[in-house]
């Protein structure tokens, strides 16, 4: 869909919502959240701290968008068949924490998450700002699907028949376990724990049965 199709205020909402999420995201690769400072975000978009909570609530809220985002390209991965069982599952998994801020970004998300009542908290994200995230899923009209749905329908294509409620549990638990006990050992990347465990726990899985 061209820009135009979109009015100037929803234009205008959704590239400064990106300008600070990015520029954010740039101070999470070598810094932890407490050590980022609102003001000095706004300082680098050029935006006042007053206009910065017309676009997010706090620190954490531009991580939990970053993530809805990263949720809808999932979205699209799984509804196109671009990957299917097994290997949908280890993607999640690779496409996070590929990301350079991926160690800071997952603790962040589940010291956040911990603070809210509802795991499946929304953020109101206009048709434009989905385009930006993703603009082939957009076009498609993909239904934005929430993590554990992503992993539930990559999970109904594998052979573990029967454990699909439990594999999708143990599966978040991964997900955002793994970032803390990679900051606890301290010597081992989030990529090569998440490529460990999950290769571990699906080999038990599929003993199991």
């Amino acid at each position: 869909m061209e820009t135009n199709d979109f009015s100037l205020r929803e234009l205008n909402f959704g590239n400064n919502r990106h300008k600070i999420m990015k520029e954010f995201l740039t101070r999470l690769t070598t810094q932890s959240i407490n050590d980022i400072y609102v003001e000095d975000v706004c300082k680098a978009v050029g935006i006042s701290k007053v206009t910065f909570f017309h676009y997010f609530h706090s620190k954490e809220e531009i991580v939990h968008y970053f993530i809805l985002g990263w949720e809808y390209a999932r979205s699209y991965e799984a509804i196109n068949g671009l990957f299917h069982g097994r290997q949908g599952i280890e993607h999640i998994f690779k496409s996070i924490s590929q990301e350079v801020f991926a160690q800071n970004l997952m603790l962040s998300l589940t010291q956040f998450l911990s603070k809210t009542e509802c795991f499946n908290l929304q953020i109101a994200i206009t048709g434009y700002e989905y385009s930006l995230f993703h603009s082939k899923a957009y076009q498609q009209k993909i239904r934005p699907m929430n993590i554990m749905e992503v992993m539930s329908h990559y999970v109904c294509e594998t052979t573990f028949t029967g454990k699909n409620d439990d594999l999708c549990t143990m599966l978040l638990t991964l997900l955002y376990g793994a970032p803390l006990a990679a900051k606890c050992i301290g010597n081992i990347s989030l990529g090569e724990l998440y490529e460990k465990d999950l290769t571990l726990l699906l080999f038990q899985i599929e003993n199991y049965l």
